[in-house]
């Protein structure tokens, strides 16, 4: 709740793309001691033919985030937040088309209360004052 009430905040003043360069670049100083602390060693490259999967696989993931910042900055942070939690319908459709595995029952049920969770935020009542 934090960190969504934060980038609303911090978009209204600072662009988008800002705010996305400087999460990922915040993240990246702190992921890569933490690897380092846990798994004993430094980052390897990754094998030649992963790059391009990987950098598609960045390269979308900052689209989505940049999109998703500008969400905040103009609609309020609770139905951007609902809204995103149709990502588990998402992951199952990709598992059964790209990868052609079915989810099991456990996240049926999750995603069926993660989902159901988002549709009580966007579908609720607003309080009156």
């Amino acid at each position: 709740a934090l960190a969504h009430t934060t980038i609303r905040a911090l978009g209204k003043t600072d662009h988008p793309l800002a705010i996305v360069f400087w999460f990922q670049l915040v993240t990246l100083v702190l992921a890569v001691p933490a690897y380092v602390l846990t798994e004993g060693q430094l980052l390897s490259l990754p094998p030649a033919h992963l790059v391009p999967y990987l950098v598609g696989t960045g390269l979308a993931a900052t689209a989505g985030q940049v999109l998703m910042t500008n969400a905040y900055r103009l609609e309020k942070a609770s139905i951007v937040a609902a809204a995103s939690y149709a990502a588990p319908l998402w992951a199952a459709l990709v598992d059964l088309i790209v990868f052609d595995a079915a989810p099991s029952g456990a996240a049926f049920v999750g995603g069926a209360m993660v989902v159901g969770a988002g549709l009580v935020l966007v579908l609720r009542t607003p309080a009156t004052e």
